[in-house]
């Protein structure tokens, strides 16, 4: 029981760890237009924070967050719901299950690490 806890909490805090890297506004990403203002400082650190990759990011572009990695947060939620579920035993993976799950979740992720070199290529 404690173990299923604590895998929960483990998939939980990864899912949060990969958003908030991917929220957090960068002027180098292709899609730096596309970003939100947030006038919450604590919902701004719960999303973004203030580091993106180990970079700090400038005082400027404080309470921006991007579209593009807000969709992240939507999108790998059923990834999230559907590990859970299965460490909490309500639903069991099988091979067809457990590829669709991880090839949606790699493209969700892999959208993101392509705005981000693409961004590189362009605004050097």
């Amino acid at each position: 029981m404690i173990e299923n806890i604590l895998l929960c909490v483990f998939a939980t805090v990864m899912y949060w760890g990969i958003c908030q890297f991917f929220t957090a506004y960068d002027r180098k990403c292709l899609s730096r237009r596309l970003y939100v203002t947030v006038r919450s400082k604590r919902l701004w650190l719960l999303l973004g924070g203030r580091f993106r990759g180990g970079r700090r990011i400038p005082e400027e572009d404080w309470y921006k967050l991007s579209v593009i990695g807000l969709t992240a947060y939507i999108a790998l939620l059923p990834v999230l719901l559907a590990v859970c579920a299965a460490i909490w035993g309500r639903y069991v993976f099988d091979a067809h299950s457990g590829i669709a799950l991880a090839s949606y979740g790699f493209a969700v992720v892999l959208l993101n690490i392509l705005d981000e070199i693409l961004g590189n290529m362009f605004y050097r």
